[in-house]
């Protein structure tokens, strides 16, 4: 940084002189200084670097709402995450472990700390669009629990006990469901409730299970078999007599 030169007496009288012209009067606007002023070597105290340029800001999430004044309440965040899983997840209220979650061939029981789970995910996809004042809000622990409560009443989620397990003369099985009626399977359904399951489908050789049931029932009576079948149901709509045999 040079050192400014030092203004001669007449310099500074001229100075002076156009100073007290223009103070009298504060609305009076300064002339322009002298050429010789103009010309003065006066130190280089401006940053000539250019300015920085803003920071890029981030790119929204495809499908997120955007707006900083966006609903992100908590009614709209369980309407949200009910969307999401819409059948797939549905609750019961009377029972203890209410969520349940179908999986293609019955409806298996879900811990609610999956649950809550996913009902974070949402919360941290709306964070990333809302305004910095309420991230915190969003995320927070209260947030989460009171959307899955909503989302249990909800009427996409919400089931009666009864609805499930419902039939008893279907069975469910791997393969599909059998109707112990007719004998004929179908596919399965999400739409009727089936929270059991048998560890294998009908079908194949059972060559120890056939010779025990052909000794026992080599003198039984006519009914033996469908009543067996019933008591393996559980059911006791119809009885008949087995003679023993020693």
């Amino acid at each position: 940084m040079s050192n400014p030169r030092k203004l001669t007496d007449a310099e500074q009288a001229e100075l002076d002189r156009t100073l007290d012209e223009a103070m009298p009067n504060s609305n009076v606007i300064y002339p322009e200084p002298p050429q010789w002023l103009q010309d003065a070597p006066f130190p280089d105290c401006v940053d000539d670097a250019p300015p920085t340029p803003p920071r890029a800001s981030r790119p929204p999430i495809e499908g997120a709402n955007t707006a900083p004044d966006g609903d992100f309440s908590d009614i709209k965040l369980a309407a949200e995450f009910s969307g999401l899983h819409d059948g797939e997840l549905v609750h019961v209220a009377s029972w203890k472990n209410g969520w349940f979650r179908w999986n293609g061939s019955r409806w298996e029981p879900r811990a609610k700390d999956r649950i809550l789970h996913s009902v974070k995910s949402i919360c941290r996809n709306a964070a990333l669009s809302a305004s910095p004042k309420l991230v915190r809000s969003i995320e927070s622990g209260a947030t989460v629990s009171q959307i899955e409560r909503l989302a249990r009443g909800d009427d996409r989620r919400a089931r009666d006990p009864d609805q499930f397990d419902a039939d008893p003369w279907v069975l469910n099985t791997p393969g599909g469901i059998v109707d112990l009626k007719t004998g004929q399977m179908r596919p399965h359904n999400r739409k009727e409730y089936h929270t059991k399951i048998t560890s294998c489908a009908p079908g194949g050789k059972c060559p120890t299970w056939d010779n025990f049931i052909a000794e026992i029932t080599e003198l039984a009576s006519p009914g033996f078999a469908r009543n067996l079948g019933i008591r393996r149901r559980g059911g006791r709509r119809a009885f008949c007599w087995c003679p023993v045999v020693r």
